[in-house]
């Protein structure tokens, strides 16, 4: 009870942002039930007084009054809509921003887990459900209550025995229908089920396309595709006739009251109790009553159901942000102090022991060793991703978790062995949003020798380069990030196995990209492929998260240590 109370209130403070909004809608509401209750006394007066008079004339004006004052009420319930939608749609836009300002922000650790990328269908799914629980407790709570309070004190005045009646048992049977209605639920969740395998089905099929083609298994998979439809349509023809059969069986209940009212009211009229008009407001007052109260038992009956969705976004909006300090230095030199960190995904399983490097400004550094080393792990701590469990980094003296990470990640540039791109153009993928001149674009192009198939592009800087820029070579991908890195003009430039999946020719372009985009800046380099880190002022050889052999690619091959012995293995593999 308290958990939900705390998500009722969390949700309604941000509705209460809209309150001039809500307050609409209510004044709307009370307009549109004051609208509706003529309509009872017209019934009364046509039957008690106009049939009998014989007069037409009062007849015919009658039903246009009601047909101007249900008109009126359509036109008030229209307005009344809009205000929702107003409402539910900001309340919306709120939630997704906060939402991806949570996302973008969570621990680089929950991206590995995949627990954030678990949070992008609460983006669309669960807010949505959010928004209609917001519609529909406007329109099923707010008008119903509104309604059946303005009409229950009118009726009470016109006769409390009748009211009674109507009261007694319309919510009952409303109640029972709902609770028939709810035996679907299990059969929905099966049509779901159903739906999401035959969706989940198709889209590995397609996704696969090339191995099905290239082993001429189109058949096999086209039966497991029909297959799935077969299961599916059979679920789904069940519940249309299961939801058909309760549907009747619904109808039939929600015509007690209307009989109960017709008998009693019937009787009342033989014996003179009331007169025939009587009866009719209360047939009349029946109709108006029986939507807004089964809309009330609607909404309570899936409410609980329905909170699950604002639980999920909660979760979201909430979730623990990546640790940001809030230094932000005048400049930045990029001179890089790594004193005795220690870290461990798994505590029983370390991979950084007491590592220290420190790195002067304007130096490049390169990596090397076997894999599990800890070489990509120590790229993430220098981005901020993790923090480490003992020690510290330190760029130009200033710890690193001290540092603003907005401020930091503007002076350090990343190339990945598979860098990736946005569905967009090369100057949009290579200006993230940022300004920048044509000429310092082509400038950083040259350098990263791209300029040339990016001249040859009749479209040029305004090429989209599709999905992840799959419209590109790996080569040319590589060299766009490059350049992107160029534009940003950091001080620290960070180098993931950039040639590791690359051709001899393609690697020299590469190479000769890579020696433009690290002169005067401090660099930390991955490589496999030695050959691109002979000119490094440092080369670190890692094993077991310790660094075993350093010195530059002379000294080390002099030493005949491990350094050298990779080196033989690479350059006897070429002979």
């Amino acid at each position: 009870m308290t958990e939900r109370r705390e998500i009722l209130h969390y949700f309604g403070r941000r509705l209460a942002r809209f309150k001039s909004f809500v307050l609409q809608s209510i004044v709307i509401l009370l307009l549109m039930s004051i609208v509706n209750l003529p309509l009872p006394l017209l019934n009364k007066v046509t039957f008690d007084y106009l049939i009998p008079s014989g007069e037409w004339v009062p007849i015919i004006w009658i039903g246009l009054i009601a047909f101007a004052v249900r008109a009126m009420a359509s036109a008030f319930q229209v307005f009344q809509n809009y205000l929702i939608r107003c409402v539910i749609t900001g309340m919306g836009h709120e939630l997704r921003d906060s939402m991806v300002k949570a996302m973008l922000r969570a621990p680089y650790s929950d991206f590995v887990r995949g627990r954030i990328m678990d949070y992008t269908g609460r983006f669309t799914a669960d807010v949505n459900k959010i928004e209609n629980l917001v519609f529909d407790g406007m329109r099923f709570v707010v008008r119903p209550l509104g309604m059946i309070s303005i009409m229950l004190v009118f009726m009470l005045w016109a006769d409390p025995l009748m009211t009674g009646l109507l009261f007694a048992t319309a919510p009952v049977c409303i109640f029972a229908a709902r609770r028939l209605e709810g035996g679907l639920r299990h059969y929905e969740q099966v049509v779901l089920e159903k739906r999401q395998a035959l969706q989940t089905g198709v889209s590995e099929v397609l996704d696969n396309i090339r191995i099905i083609r290239s082993f001429n298994k189109q058949e096999r998979y086209e039966g497991q595709i029909n297959e799935n439809i077969d299961i599916y349509s059979d679920a789904a023809v069940s519940l249309a006739v299961r939801r058909q059969l309760m549907n009747n069986i619904v109808q039939i209940i929600l015509l007690i009251p209307w009989i109960c009212l017709v008998c009693v009211g019937a009787y009342r009229v033989h014996q003179g109790m009331i007169e025939i008009g009587d009866l009719m407001l209360f047939i009349t007052f029946e109709g108006l009553v029986r939507s807004p109260l089964g809309q009330l038992t609607y909404f309570v009956s899936k409410f609980n159901a329905d909170l699950v969705a604002p639980e999920r976004v909660k979760e979201v909006n909430e979730h623990p942000r990546e640790h940001n300090g809030t230094l932000k230095p005048d400049q930045c030199h990029g001179a890089i102090q790594i004193e005795n960190i220690s870290f461990a995904y798994d505590p029983s399983t370390p991979v950084l022991e007491q590592f220290s490097l420190d790195i002067p400004a304007g130096k490049r550094v390169a990596l090397v060793g076997t894999s599990g080393g800890g070489k990509s792990t120590l790229m993430n701590l220098l981005l901020g991703f993790y923090q480490s469990q003992s020690g510290h980094i330190s760029i130009d003296g200033n710890k690193l978790n001290e540092l603003d990470s907005s401020w930091y990640r503007q002076h350090i540039g990343m190339v990945f062995q598979d860098n990736p791109m946005f569905d967009g153009t090369i100057r949009n993928n290579l200006c993230l949003d940022r300004a920048y001149t044509d000429e310092a674009i082509w400038d950083a192009l040259e350098r990263a020798q791209a300029a040339d198939y990016v001249h040859a592009i009749k479209t040029g800087l305004e090429t989209r380069i599709g999905t992840k820029g799959l419209k590109l070579s790996g080569g040319q991908r590589q060299r766009l990030a490059i350049a992107r890195v160029i534009l940003r003009n950091p001080a620290i430039v960070l180098m993931d196995e950039a040639t590791s999946s690359l051709d001899s020719a393609t690697e020299v372009q590469i190479q000769r990209a890579m020696d433009n985009l690290l002169d005067k800046r401090t660099s930390i380099t991955i490589a496999h492929r030695l050959s691109t880190i002979v000119n490094a002022d440092l080369i670190c050889y890692l094993e077991h998260g310790k660094i075993i052999e350093q010195g530059t690619h002379q000294e080390l091959i002099a030493k005949q240590g491990a350094y050298y012995k990779l080196y033989e293995t690479q350059v006897d593999g070429l002979l």
